[in-house]
């Protein structure tokens, strides 16, 4: 049932995962010295990949629900909705509401229980070597969210490209780290997505993350706020981009990365992936990654990067 006070979302979970993972294997395409693996990614050829360095990264990605502002002060029901409580705790903040804010829930448990998405989810928040994150847009709207693709594509005809490193007796675009980053930062695909690590365990379901359609005045229903400032998936992509040079003799081979993630799939899977070697890596990491997809819906991409001596 929408609520009067709802601004009804288009988007749907499994658009929004389909479109972002098709832009991210779309701009990684032009990075040279880098590869993402995603989970649908064939592994022929991964023998050639394990003296790379290697990160993890893990996208819940959320379907928005919009909330109208609440103007005034509002007499609390005997049986109240959990998001009317989310619009009056961000009336009594002075939290960004216009036009209007955006929330959504954690996930339910499956009926036969288990663990919860959410804390799954945290677990594989361990920087610098796996990150995780929550991912929902800033838009309600298939024709706005379309736009964004759009404006990316007419933009940025050659995403994250430096024009300046275009060879004039070649064909070939060349690597530019800080370039990406700022591409990265202004690309309105990208901005056009919070971007919320999840914070903390908890012990139920029922809880919300609250924002602003700006990104800003994050709100976790607790309740509690936990950031002012604008935290996009434009200002993520481009912190771990520019971080990418200084942390790329620290990153995990595909082995020690698969060990490390091992242990965290241990508390939900139990021994049902079994032990990486160092033949089967990098197969390891695209198993572990469907698995958690098809367990939690979380989404898995690994990002492979050529250590600067090899040649």
């Amino acid at each position: 049932m929408v609520r009067k006070y709802q601004v009804e979302s288009e988007l749907s979970e499994k658009q929004i995962e389909a479109d972002v993972a098709a832009y991210f294997g779309h701009i990684s395409s032009f990075f040279g010295e880098f590869r993402l693996l995603d989970v649908n990614e064939q592994t022929t050829g991964a023998d050639k990949l394990l003296n790379w360095r290697a990160a993890a990264y893990y996208f819940q990605f959320k379907p928005p629900v919009g909330l109208k502002p609440l103007t005034s002060a509002l007499k609390r029901a005997k049986r109240e909705s959990r998001m009317q409580d989310v619009r009056r705790f961000r009336r009594e903040n002075h939290l960004e509401q216009h036009p209007n804010s955006v929330c959504f829930e954690l996930r339910k448990p499956a009926p036969k229980g288990g663990a919860l998405q959410h804390n799954v989810l945290r677990s594989y928040e361990r920087p610098p070597h796996s990150r995780a994150t929550y991912v929902c847009p800033l838009v309600l709207g298939i024709h706005e969210y379309g736009r964004l693709l759009q404006q990316d594509r007419e933009w940025f005809p050659y995403p994250f490209l430096d024009a300046s490193s275009y060879l004039d007796t070649g064909s070939q675009w060349v690597f530019h780290g800080a370039y990406i980053a700022r591409s990265a930062e202004v690309s309105p695909f990208l901005r056009g997505h919070v971007c919320i690590v999840p914070h903390e365990d908890v012990d139920t379901w029922k809880h919300h993350y609250s924002f602003s359609q700006q990104a800003t005045d994050i709100a976790f229903h607790s309740p509690r706020i936990l950031a002012a400032g604008p935290s996009r998936l434009s200002d993520f992509i481009a912190g771990e981009i520019r971080g990418v040079p200084m942390r790329t003799e620290a990153m995990l081979s595909p082995l020690r990365l698969a060990r490390s993630l091992g242990n965290i799939a241990r508390t939900w899977a139990g021994d049902e992936l079994g032990e990486p070697t160092e033949n089967d890596s990098v197969e390891w990491l695209a198993k572990h990654g469907r698995l958690l997809r098809d367990r939690f819906g979380i989404r898995q991409f690994v990002a492979l990067v050529r250590p600067a001596h090899q040649g």
